[in-house]
């Protein structure tokens, strides 16, 4: 009996390596990563909404300066929000809503990112989430400059 129990602890913990190794979830492990980290391997989510907006907003922040001034100060103008996911189209990462020249206002956006939509398609294309919030801010900012979605995908956003 106490054989079985051994070899049971010994095939256990085999299977567990495999499938640590197999993720790359071993290697996340020894280098110290949180299990947050480790999971963007795996495909599952584990990032609190909060933390998403935080990261989010710090890349759009991170953003801004690099644009050009005239692009800068319009996209200033424009408030971004953040939402999960679209109430109706779950593959949209993110849509820029130009107010009409006949509304009161001249207000222009507002930009919304769907985070966890853009944290999905970041981790099944293995790319950062920043910079997916980044590819997908910069997109729907070109639909306010005027790009159409042609135009928009020829400049590589």
């Amino acid at each position: 009996m106490f054989i079985v129990g051994i070899l049971g602890g010994f095939v256990s913990g085999l299977l567990l390596f495999i499938y640590l190794a197999s993720t790359q979830g071993l290697s996340t492990w020894r280098k110290g990563e949180s299990i947050a980290q480790a999971n963007k391997y795996t495909g599952t989510s584990v990032v609190a909404w909060d933390e998403l907006i935080q990261r989010a907003q710090r890349q759009i922040d991170l953003t801004l300066p690099e644009l050009p001034a005239e692009v800068r100060l319009a996209a200033e103008q424009i408030p971004c929000l953040f939402q999960e996911v679209h109430p109706t189209k779950r593959r949209v990462l993110g849509v820029y809503h130009n107010v009409g020249a006949t509304d009161m206002t001249t207000r222009k956006g507002p930009i919304i990112l769907y985070l966890r939509t853009i944290e999905n398609y970041a981790l099944r294309r293995k790319i950062g989430f920043e910079e997916q919030v980044r590819a997908t801010y910069l997109h729907e900012l070109g639909h306010h400059v005027g790009w159409n979605e042609g135009q928009v995908r020829e400049r590589g956003l």
